[in-house]
């Protein structure tokens, strides 16, 4: 009883310390020694596993900590919530195409400068297979994230701060969780960054 209201009392808190402790503990496990300078070849072959780390970091705090706090009915309301889509399919489209579209976007008027920023999608001659892959890992990535991202801590951190500033913390707290994955993921294809 006294760890329940704990937990409910530090929700964000812990949320944000077990998302991190979950995927940030889980690379390095992942990648193994030394792992934090990989090869090109070798971030081919761990993607995956750096992958799923990133993906159970939020999904499993969020669970747990939904579990711990409001019981089963909180998981059934979970779920509940994302089965009842409260937006009209014109904004969620937006939502789901605009990155891809902005990364094109900059991708092409990057490779004005070096042919190396030309995106695959355009370069590749197997584009469906990397349409195929993209759009897999970003849905992927964003039911898994978003159990626990959106949830279970956004709602929450709306209730005690408000729609700005919890979008605020979110947000940064966010950009830094996926600081470490981004850094493995870029160091070994730019392999400049180490001698």
């Amino acid at each position: 009883m006294v760890l329940r209201r704990l937990v409910q009392r530090y929700a964000e808190i812990i949320y944000f310390a077990l998302a991190f402790v979950i995927a940030w503990g889980g690379i390095p496990l992942a990648i193994g020694p030394g792992g934090l300078s990989p090869s090109v070849s070798r971030e081919m072959s761990l993607g995956l596993l750096v992958f799923l780390a990133m993906l159970l970091g939020p999904s499993v705090a969020g669970l747990l900590l939904t579990l711990t706090i409001d019981g089963k009915g909180g998981i059934q309301a979970l779920w509940e919530r994302w089965r009842h889509w409260r937006f009209p399919f014109g904004w969620v489209a937006i939502a789901l195409l605009l990155a891809p579209l902005l990364l094109l976007i900059v991708g092409a008027l990057l490779s004005t400068l070096s042919s190396a920023f030309i995106p695959r999608l355009i370069a590749d001659s197997d584009r469906t297979t990397i349409l195929i892959f993209g759009l897999t890992v970003g849905l992927l990535a964003g039911f898994f994230e978003e159990i626990g991202w959106t949830g279970f801590v956004l709602p929450r951190l709306i209730t005690r701060n408000g729609m700005l500033k919890a979008g605020l913390i979110l947000g940064g707290v966010w950009g830094i969780w996926h600081l470490l994955a981004d850094y493995w993921g870029n160091a070994g294809a730019f392999g400049t960054l180490y001698p």
